[in-house]
């Protein structure tokens, strides 16, 4: 099943906006989160895209290969327009005990990004140590802090804690590439 998603085209004179896109993954579903930059975050929301990973197996060992190869048919490909507006995909990068898997999918999800659009790798401890949070911190904990910082979407109980965490992801990236920046303009 392919995912059909359109996304508006910008009117003629409307200024280009560059985006900042968070992945979060699992065996299970790949969450996307852009976030609008240039833009006052209080007009523009940030968006949440769900790409359901389908597969008949349950068990995560086999069925993770039917759902990994499903990534192409579930995440919008290179030269879909859903990736025209970024400028930076942040990705997390697995850890944990089903990091085997999940770097299958990383793999999947990469390639289908455009070549243009840069591309950010951050483990779990480094985007929640970005946002001022515990390296170590639940969903929860990370769900009431993109509350806090704005994304109402989340007042919404079947949000789920990978688009919180996609979220996060993108405002890390944020963050990080800014601060980034900021030390290379400092420099002499």
């Amino acid at each position: 099943m392919r995912s059909l998603l359109r996304l508006p085209r910008r009117a003629e004179g409307v200024p280009a906006v560059s985006q900042v896109m968070g992945v979060d993954y699992s065996t299970n579903c790949v969450d996307v989160v852009a976030i609008e930059e240039l833009v006052d975050p209080r007009w523009v929301e940030p968006r949440w895209f769900s790409f359901p990973l389908f597969g008949l197996r349950t068990n995560v060992a086999s069925g993770s290969w039917e759902r990994t190869r499903n990534v192409q048919l579930a995440v919008p490909g290179p030269m879909a327009y859903f990736w025209e507006p970024a400028r930076l995909v942040a990705i997390e990068i697995p850890h944990g005990h089903a990091e085997r898997y999940l770097n299958r999918v990383l793999g999947a999800i990469i390639v289908r990004i455009p070549m243009k659009v840069d591309v950010m790798g951050v483990t779990p401890h480094q985007w929640k140590k970005a946002l001022g949070l515990g390296g170590n911190c639940k969903p929860p904990e990370y769900r009431e802090w993109a509350l806090a910082d704005g994304w109402k979407l989340l007042e919404n109980d079947e949000v789920t804690d990978d688009a919180a965490a996609a979220y996060c992801i993108a405002r890390a990236a944020r963050l990080i590439t800014e601060r980034d920046e900021e030390e290379q303009d400092a420099r002499p």
